[in-house]
């Protein structure tokens, strides 16, 4: 018994001394690259954060292994290309593509090959039947229902053919990528109200009272579908959507702030919630710092849970405050009429005529 107790103790202490001895979920992507843009690759999540960097040698592949909690959308970017794919916990996926022709040239291999050729193919599908929106938006609200529908009809039969095809693919991937549809769908018609009145210049069109009755059908707090790109895109414009109507009832608070409160008050899922308030910060500071900038990130930094989304906007503010009246201009390098590399520190307290070429 004695030595049974010992034996345990030094594979409890084995363990704690190697912390991957605790994996429970290894995930692994990895290919070839034809033509890299650059010497490096990225493996990016859903939200743009950069997961892991790698150097490219030339005539090698690329390998990341990751750990995944659950499925999930992410980014390859090498370049100017980026590669949307779907990655869960245990697969083992292989892609070749040449950056400059990713359309022709993507193949996938491995576990996890069917949910991310099924990305490829519905990218292939949209090309050929997605309505020109910005048609659409300039017909009637009922001309315009009826075509959005549609075409939410046709891509859920496009998805039920090709699951029927290809038995393999992730049910879980397939919930995700039905809630995609969905979610597209609720976007266009979030956008058709104020998008109609700039196509056609109706000063007195109003949809119907009927017309939201949509939202009743999508959830704003779907946590488990928040990797998903049309979700994301649903979060904001659902409530910069009901801020309008805010506005035009009379409301006359900073557009940004009044975006702030909805979110805050209207969302409950931690998860989701940081994300709303993330993106009403990073659009806020995408033109200066404004004086209710000051108040909205403090709250945000009390409310938001997601570190690495309060390191970006702690970082995106200093880089502003740097450049604020009064603050000592960062370092500019340049060329001069003669071809030579110079500070601009190097001349401190001099007249500098600068010419940026391009702008």
């Amino acid at each position: 018994m004695n030595r049974i107790l010992i034996g345990l103790i030094i594979l409890l202490l084995a363990c704690r001394d190697h912390p991957e001895a605790n994996r429970q979920t290894n995930t692994w992507i990895g290919g070839e690259i034809t033509n890299a843009q650059g010497s490096q690759i990225e493996l990016l999540d859903a939200f743009g954060h950069q997961i892991s960097l790698l150097d490219l040698e030339e005539g090698k592949g690329f390998s990341f292994d990751v750990i995944l909690e659950s499925g999930g959308y992410y980014r390859l970017k090498n370049g100017d290309a980026f590669i949307p794919i779907y990655l869960s916990p245990g697969y083992q996926l292989s892609i070749k593509f040449n950056p400059d022709k990713v359309e022709e040239t993507l193949e996938f291999a491995g576990r996890g090959q069917e949910s991310n050729k099924y990305i490829k193919a519905y990218e292939s599908f949209e090309q050929v039947n997605k309505p020109t929106y910005e048609l659409l938006l300039a017909k009637s609200e009922a001309e315009f229902l009826v075509e959005a529908r549609r075409y939410r009809s046709k891509s859920e039969g496009f998805l039920s053919k090709y699951q029927t095809q290809n038995f393999n693919l992730d049910p879980n991937f397939i919930a995700k990528e039905r809630a995609r549809i969905l979610y597209a769908w609720a976007n266009r018609l979030i956008r058709y109200p104020e998008a109609h009145l700039y196509y056609t210049g109706e000063d007195d069109f109003a949809v119907s009272d009927t017309y939201h009755d949509y939202k009743k059908t999508v959830n704003l707090e779907a946590i488990d579908l928040i990797t998903l790109p049309e979700y994301q895109v649903f979060i904001t414009s659902y409530i910069d959507s009901e801020a309008d109507l805010l506005i035009k009832k009379g409301d006359k608070r900073d557009h940004d702030l009044i975006r702030f409160d909805l979110a805050n008050q209207l969302i409950s899922e931690q998860e989701v919630k940081d994300y709303a308030l993330y993106r009403i910060i990073q659009e806020s500071l995408q033109h200066g710092m404004k004086d209710q900038n000051e108040s909205l990130i403090r709250n945000f930094a009390k409310i938001c849970q997601n570190g690495r989304m309060r390191a970006e906007i702690k970082s995106l503010t200093e880089r502003w405050k740097n450049l604020s009246k009064g603050e000592e201009a960062p370092v500019v390098t340049g060329l001069d009429r003669m071809g030579n590399v110079f500070e601009l520190g190097d001349h401190r307290g001099k007249f500098i005529y600068l010419n940026f070429l391009g702008i």
